[in-house]
């Protein structure tokens, strides 16, 4: 079997979680208009290994994860397992688990976007002393690099540094936010206070740039109810700048990040998935809300309202929607 798709109707994260679905094997190659590709194969249901230019395994899956334009391709068959150190996936490797945190360190980035040096800009660390990595997202070895190679660039560490460029530029981001890089001309954003609503700019105020919502229904297809609510989101950002993956039995993804700034981030789970994913007590609390959509019979409601995060019940999306 051969399978064929674009990337702007069927974003990776939905074709890798149909494949395993299926339980196939075989490679998948995805390739972007900027001439980037990765190779990621398949054994049974999981994915055994990936590459990604210079990056392997874990980190060449998620330097592709988020690619917009492009195409991809599958083809099956048992394939003989690549030798290269670091290209394989441990055997007990969970999808599930590994898209909510790319999808965590995503959002992490969008709200610090500001703060993003140029690609070509000359870095230079200032005041670094034992700097802790609040995102995990390999901090000390982008550090380490740029004390070895004072004057790199943003675009020489995404070739070089073993780390996926979500990661790169999060580290980057960090370290400018706290002032750890000698002064350079920061990015500037090319929308303005008027190219989106009110609404939107009260939201990204109140949040400081980020807003992360936790979806939980009771329906088997929730992509009618994302569907819905991305409609209401680009009319309340004014943009059509929005990255979409839908899985029928979750997790599913909806990210909005228009020129004017800011990230509205929503993961979609059906109530079910509250009790088959291990760790969801551990990922709710990075978000700032939980909506329930169609019932108040909630799985492990005990422990869910000790986690911090403002919990509201719903009746449907048109009366979430008209509370906005």
């Amino acid at each position: 079997m051969e399978l064929r798709g674009d990337l702007n109707s069927q974003r990776l994260p939905e074709v890798l979680q149909g494949l395993l679905a299926f339980g196939q094997s075989g490679i998948l190659e995805v390739h972007d208009t900027r001439g980037l590709s990765a190779s990621i194969g398949l054994f049974q249901g999981r994915i055994a290994w990936a590459s990604c230019g210079h990056l392997l395994g874990e980190e060449a899956l998620l330097a592709c994860l988020f690619w917009y334009d492009g195409d991809f391709s599958f083809v099956t068959g048992a394939q003989e397992m690549p030798q290269t150190p670091g290209i394989q996936f441990p055997p007990q490797w969970d999808l599930t688990r590994f898209l909510l945190r790319a999808t965590y360190l995503a959002d992490e980035l969008a709200a610090r976007s500001e703060h993003l040096p140029p690609p070509q800009a000359p870095l230079t660390l200032q005041d670094v002393g034992d700097e802790e990595d609040p995102f995990d997202c390999g901090l000390h070895h982008v550090i380490g690099f740029l004390q070895a190679h004072p004057g790199t660039t943003l675009a020489i560490l995404e070739r070089q540094v073993p780390l996926a460029p979500v990661k790169v530029r999060l580290a980057l981001s960090h370290l400018a936010q706290r002032q750890r890089l000698a002064r350079v001309s920061r990015q500037k954003s090319g929308g303005s206070s008027d190219a989106v609503s009110r609404w939107w700019l009260n939201l990204m105020g109140v949040y400081g740039g980020k807003f992360r919502l936790l979806l939980l229904t009771k329906e088997v297809d929730g992509q009618s109810t994302l569907e819905g609510l991305s409609n209401f989101l680009k009319e309340k950002a004014r943009t059509q700048n929005l990255w979409f993956s839908f899985s029928p039995n979750g997790p599913s993804f909806l990210r909005l990040r228009p020129e004017g700034g800011g990230v509205f981030s929503v993961t979609w789970l059906p109530i079910n998935g509250v009790n088959e994913l291990s760790d969801f007590f551990a990922f709710a609390p990075a978000h700032n809300a939980l909506v329930v959509l169609g019932t108040e019979e909630l799985p492990h409601g005990a422990e869910i309202s000790q986690l911090g995060v403002p919990v509201s019940f719903f009746k449907s999306l048109d009366e979430l929607l008209a509370a906005w």
